[in-house]
């Protein structure tokens, strides 16, 4: 029921005494079913706005997460090709040899996969392998 109904709204009136007792009984049972109604409505929605504002912080979580991953791997791979073009100058210029190379490219590997080990760890998670 709309407070324009309720304005709308006829009640006979008694001679002498008033408004009818019973037209304003049923009015005030009407309004006050009308009031339940709205208010467990607002509550459901309530409740729904909770779920998705949680929902939506896992979401910035998640997002996060997913940009320090990506982070991490342009790191790596950036700091790989680094190291590969500063041995090949070397080896350009006659001071590397083939085991530098190779030193340097397992190196770089182990240094990589150490880096990105630390993607497995996150803010939400309970132990070292960012399982959850």
């Amino acid at each position: 029921m709309t407070p324009q109904e309720i304005r709308e709204r006829n009640l006979e009136k008694v001679l002498f005494t008033g408004y009818d007792m019973g037209a304003v009984d049923r009015l005030r049972e009407e309004c006050a079913e009308a009031l339940a109604a709205k208010e467990k409505e607002v509550a459901v929605l309530s409740g729904k706005i909770k779920v998705l504002v949680t929902s939506v912080e896992e979401y910035r979580a998640t997002e996060e997460e997913m940009r320090r991953t990506l982070r991490i791997a342009r790191q790596n791979v950036w700091f790989a090709i680094g190291i590969k073009i500063a041995v090949l100058l070397l080896a350009a210029i006659g001071l590397a040899t083939m085991a530098l190379a190779v030193f340097a490219d397992v190196g770089v590997t182990v240094l990589a996969v150490l880096n990105a080990m630390r993607a497995l760890r996150t803010k939400n998670s309970s132990n070292s392998l960012g399982e959850r």
